[in-house]
């Protein structure tokens, strides 16, 4: 069973990726970009359930393989991403993060959801 689903839609050489699920070394990045015209690549995050090092590794991996290729924007950034961003040197290394999830707690119910 796959720890993840993908989706992967392009138009005018922008991909729009989104990764549901664990982020881990299944998530297979440099398939997404190979023998297309990419200018910019989007990653919607926000149902990331958990990034492992494996994960990591293949983000590194892949920021570096393809640095200066296309601008990459990271949206709607889980907690468990962010804290491998303050974490992990490199970890946005040429990519712009424009929204991110936050964890709310309702004051009149005492129930925490996620906001972007």
């Amino acid at each position: 069973m796959a720890s993840h689903t993908t989706q992967v839609s392009e138009q005018d050489g922008i991909l729009q990726v989104t990764i549901d699920g664990i982020f881990d070394e299944t998530v297979d990045l440099d398939a997404m970009v190979a023998e297309k015209s990419v200018s910019e690549m989007g990653f919607q995050l926000g149902r990331v359930k958990r990034i492992n090092s494996s994960g990591v590794r293949k983000w590194l991996l892949f920021l570096q393989n393809h640095k200066g290729a296309f601008r990459i924007n990271l949206e709607a950034v889980p907690p468990c991403v962010v804290e491998q961003m303050n974490l992990i040197a490199g970890f946005l290394e040429g990519v712009q993060v424009k929204s991110i999830f936050l964890p709310y707690v309702c004051n009149r119910c005492d129930h925490e959801h996620m906001e972007q």
